[in-house]
């Protein structure tokens, strides 16, 4: 029995012995072959007779002799592994290192305020998961990306009266703080969480009651406009309107300042990761220094520490319009810039805030505390920065070769963690993506009127091709859970594989052999006709996916 491309199944030959192959399980091999396109009819029940009842014999029997493979495919991490049965079934968490990606943390993670581990089973700062994972990205990490989109898309109702103190042309906010005296520069200000009409993404828009000329706001934001470096955070507008002078950053959900962290949650500090805080605090200021600014701006306040403890400078260019007619000389300031270094890697360490004015006898005592903590080596480059050495900071930053290897190492870790667990959430969109296209053309019911739809045709293969992927069953009828064997297919099928596969209906009456290819083909085909049935007249189609 073969099909005939435009008329059918022909019985040409009467259908040959089936014959069981483990490969297709209780499918009968008496199939049909399938030109993709083509219209198909299932055969009757007639066509098979004996032969599907003598193949089910065939196949109990060899059940019953089936014996247990010595080995079994395991799935940890997206990575197969062949073990012995009989510890398929075990677990060592003092083995998982050998097997999980590296993702996540930086050295001295620690210290990061997040103490090192999430609940589920994610460890930043060294890298490793407690769970084995089959698909896509550590369900902890999933959970941290997921909590920052949730912080993100945080709203006020569009009846809130707070939207009277933001311009129009900013929706989708929300508070952070509200007339806060405390790290707001000492003028009353409000903090919102903002999305713009012109601009993609999220940003914190800040309030200021105050008087200034809009000309000295669109000095500060042509100054600060070209500055790029990953240890500040990004000044995107500076403007004023309602009376009022509105300050425009990047949006980093999810931070702390180093004050939350280290003075009122008191999380304990590892040197590793303070020299991890020195050099990316001198790496923002050098990247500052070098665009022809200062930062004036660096209190532990201030200073954003993400969830993998990385740094970010915050507040650029506030002070530099708030005291615009405050003039002072570029070099001075640049060199106070410095001492703020050091004055916050010292208040973080000894736990005592010291700023410009604190006295000297808090200065001495913290100090003090700090020399008792730390190496000789660190405490020489606190108190020289905090002393003002007269170097600039390339040379300080010159003198910490070692130290800024070590942290460039680290990153690269994380980065080649990071990019395999994208690769990961690739391997997911695409199967993502194929299962959308699948449900989109199967068994719709504007389509009931035409019941040639989903029986004949390529959608007559997609259905079937859904029943083999995800309603697989075994010799007694009870349904088979196979998460690898729906990944291997839909892969397969993504990729065009001319593999062949055996598809049998429901009652076992129509079976046909085709190839992944052909499977795509007809999956694409169906899709493009639903596309051009969807689509308006006179409207062009630029991107189907």
């Amino acid at each position: 029995m073969e099909f005939v491309p435009g008329v059918g199944l022909a019985n040409t030959a009467p259908p040959a012995a089936p014959q069981h192959t483990q490969s297709f399980g209780s499918l009968s091999t008496a199939a049909a072959s399938y030109t993709p396109g083509q219209a198909f009819q299932p055969p009757s029940t007639q066509e098979y007779g004996a032969a599907q009842q003598q193949h089910q014999q065939q196949y109990a029997a060899q059940q019953q002799q089936q014996v247990q493979p010595q080995s079994t495919l395991v799935s940890r991490n997206g990575q197969q592994f062949r073990v012995p049965t009989g510890l398929a079934g075990q677990y060592n968490p003092a083995d998982q290192a050998q097997y999980d990606s590296v993702v996540g943390g930086i050295r001295g993670g620690e210290g990061s305020g997040f103490d090192g581990h999430d609940a589920e089973g994610w460890t930043w700062s060294n890298a490793a998961t407690t769970h084995p994972h089959p698909l896509g990205i550590p369900p902890s990490l999933h959970s941290h990306y997921q909590t920052l989109t949730n912080l993100q898309s945080r709203t006020l109702p569009p009846s809130s009266h707070h939207y009277k103190s933001i311009p129009p042309k900013y929706h989708s906010a929300y508070p952070l703080s509200l007339g806060q005296e405390s790290g707001s520069y000492g003028y009353p200000s409000s903090l919102f969480s903002v999305r713009s009409r012109d601009a993609e993404g999220w940003f914190v828009l800040r309030r200021f009651d105050v008087k200034c000329s809009p000309k000295i706001a669109s000095a500060c934001i042509t100054a600060f406009r070209a500055l790029r470096s990953p240890f500040c955070v990004a000044l995107k507008s500076c403007f004023v309107s309602n009376r009022a002078l509105f300050f425009l950053h990047d949006y980093l959900p999810g931070c702390a300042t180093m004050y939350d962290l280290y003075f009122e949650k008191q999380t304990s500090l590892s040197e590793r990761t303070l020299w991890s805080y020195i050099v990316q605090l001198l790496l923002g200021v050098k990247s500052v220094h070098g665009s022809g600014l200062a930062v004036r701006c660096l209190k532990v306040k201030r200073v954003l520490i993400t969830r993998d403890s990385k740094l970010k400078i915050g507040g650029l260019g506030i002070v530099d319009v708030l005291e615009f007619e405050d003039r002072k000389r570029l070099e001075d300031l640049r060199r106070e810039d410095l001492k703020d270094v050091g004055r916050v890697i010292l208040s973080v360490g000894s736990r005592l805030e010291v700023d410009k004015s604190t006295s000297p006898e808090v200065v001495k005592k913290a100090i003090e505390s700090f020399g008792q903590l730390y190496s000789p080596e660190m405490c020489s480059l606190v108190i020289g920065l905090v002393g003002g050495r007269g170097e600039s900071v390339y040379d300080v930053v010159a003198g910490l070769g070692h130290r800024i290897g070590d942290e460039v190492e680290a990153r690269t870790d994380v980065c080649e963690g990071l990019d395999r667990c994208l690769a990961k959430e690739y391997e997911s969109g695409r199967s993502a993506r194929l299962l959308m296209k699948m449900n989109m053309v199967l068994e719709r019911p504007e389509m009931s009127v035409d019941k040639r739809w989903s029986e004949t045709g390529d959608r007559y293969v997609l259905k079937l091709f859904r029943d083999y992927v995800f309603h697989q069953c075994d010799g007694n009828g009870e349904p088979v859970m196979d998460l690898g064997h729906v990944v291997s297919c839909m892969n397969k099928l993504d990729a065009g594989d001319m593999e062949e596969v055996c598809l049998s209906s429901r009652d076992g009456q129509a079976v046909l052999v085709v190839s992944y290819g052909d499977v795509g083909r007809c999956l694409e085909a169906a899709y493009e006709e639903m596309l051009g049935r969807s689509a308006p007249k006179g409207v062009e189609r630029v991107n189907s996916y």
